[in-house]
This record gives C-alpha cells, sequence and structure tokens, in this order.
C-alpha cells in the first residue's frame, strides 16, 4: 500500500513539473510578442495551430500575432517539406510529396528536398556497384546523369572476360544480363573456365595427397607383398589421373596470368 502511495506521489509530482514547464514556455512565447518565430517553429513540424495558441496565451491575457505566426509557418513549413523531400531521395523511395505539402509552393520546395536527397542516392559508385552486381538500374536514378555514368562504367567491367573468369575462380554467381547478348556466350564460357580451375586445383591437392599416403604403403615393410601390389595399381591409376589434371590446371592458369 505504502509503494503505492509513493509511485502515486512521485507521478503528481512529475506531472506537476510537467506541467510548470509547460507554463513557462507557454509564457515565454505568449509574452515575447515574437509570433513569427513559434509559427516557424510549428510549421517545422507541419503542426498548424492558432486556435490552442489563443487558448495557452489566455492565462497571460495575450493573443496571438495571427498574421505574424501565419508568416513563420509558412517559413517552418517550407524548410519541412524540402527535409521530407530531401529525407525521401536519400532512401531512393519513388517521389511521393507528403501530404501537409500540397500546396503549390511546398510541393516545390519537398520536390527541391527530393532532387537533392536522390543526386546522394543515385551517387556514380552507386551505379557502378548495381552494375556490377548485375542487377537492374535503379528506376529513380534514370535521369540522374552521374548514376548513369557509373552504372556505364560499372556495365563495362562486369562485361568482360576477365571478370567472369575472376568470378568463376572464386565460385561466385555470374549474371551478364545487363550485357550485349552477343558476348553473354563467351562471359559465361570464361565464368565456367575460372571455375572448372578452382575445381581442378582443389582436385590435384586431393590426389597428391591420396598419392603421398599410397606411396607410403607401397614402401611399408609390414604391408603385405599382395597389398602392395594392389597399393601400387591404385597408384599409378592416381598419377595418371594427376597428369591428367594438372594438364587442365596449366592450361588454365596461362588464362588467369593473361587476366
Amino acid at each position: 500500500m505504502l509503494s503505492n502511495r509513493l509511485l502515486l506521489a512521485c507521478l503528481f509530482l512529475s506531472l506537476t513539473h510537467c506541467s510548470s514547464m509547460n507554463a513557462l514556455l507557454y509564457k515565454s512565447s505568449c509574452t515575447s510578442n515574437n509570433w513569427e518565430a513559434v509559427g516557424e517553429k510549428d510549421g517545422e513540424r507541419a503542426n498548424k495551430d492558432v486556435a490552442a495558441w489563443s487558448t495557452r496565451c489566455q492565462q497571460f491575457s495575450t493573443s496571438p500575432d495571427t498574421e505574424k505566426y501565419e508568416k513563420g509557418y509558412v517559413k517552418g513549413l517550407s524548410k519541412f517539406c524540402h527535409t521530407k523531400g530531401f529525407e525521401a531521395g536519400k532512401k531512393g523511395s519513388p517521389i511521393d510529396v507528403a501530404s501537409q505539402c500540397s500546396e503549390k509552393r511546398d510541393t516545390t520546395r519537398f520536390e527541391e528536398g527530393y532532387d537533392v536527397g536522390l543526386h546522394e542516392f543515385c551517387t556514380p559508385d552507386a551505379g557502378k556497384q548495381h552494375a556490377l552486381a548485375g542487377t537492374a538500374r535503379a528506376e529513380v536514378c534514370t535521369k540522374v546523369t552521374p548514376y548513369q555514368n557509373g552504372y556505364g562504367l560499372g556495365l563495362k567491367e562486369l562485361c568482360s572476360s576477365a571478370v567472369a573468369f575472376k568470378n568463376g575462380l572464386e565460385n561466385k554467381s555470374f549474371e551478364p544480363k545487363g550485357c550485349a547478348p552477343a558476348v553473354r556466350g563467351s562471359l559465361l564460357a570464361a565464368h565456367s573456365r575460372g571455375k572448372k580451375l578452382t575445381e581442378s586445383r582443389q582436385k590435384a591437392t586431393t590426389l597428391e595427397a591420396e598419392i603421398n599416403d599410397l606411396t607410403t604403403k607401397v614402401y611399408d615393410a609390414n604391408v603385405p607383398a599382395d597389398a602392395k601390389t594392389h597399393y601400387q595399381s591404385i597408384l599409378g591409376s592416381k598419377k595418371t589421373e594427376l597428369k591428367s589434371v594438372e594438364k587442365i590446371v596449366y592450361s588454365l592458369e596461362g588464362e588467369e596470368k593473361r587476366h
């Protein structure tokens, strides 16, 4: 019971404190006669409420200067719309004017902010990375020249045998969808060769380990003669297989060096 009373007491004191702080803030706004600044602050939050200020200021025997408030609100709303547009553009979102910015002047500010933000999203590097990833051009960036230039550079790099071979070598996927149809076949072939080189190197490593193990058994005095004959037979086939794999590695390593 005591703890509940203490909790209620603390809550009451907290609300009283908040109420006192609000009263001080309202008094400052209501008596400073700087209604343009008050309107601008409300505009930056897109929260126009002259009626509320009229009620708040009654206790201080003052009332808002609606003309100055309106002037400030217009200025603040302009900032709000520009910021909202910038945030949407920077995210790469399709343009969708905020409902608070429906007036022509505010729509214009939203669009201006959007354009600034969009240029931060549609950078040359973003265009290049989208191309290298094999993804389509970002639709919102179709009119942003730096992005398009970056995408072109990325596409040029992507649509090369060197990149296709390297992706295969690193066992990465390769989708040359943005490349000219005439070169897609050769690019996929280069990718397959890069992948083949990695697989062949791994195969050679495995065979070398198996050959070493078989050689040890063949020369082990404790291994029976018939078992040694069996191991020698397997050893011969493994060595033959290794030579074949090494030829493939040698051939493909030549292409790797050229790239």
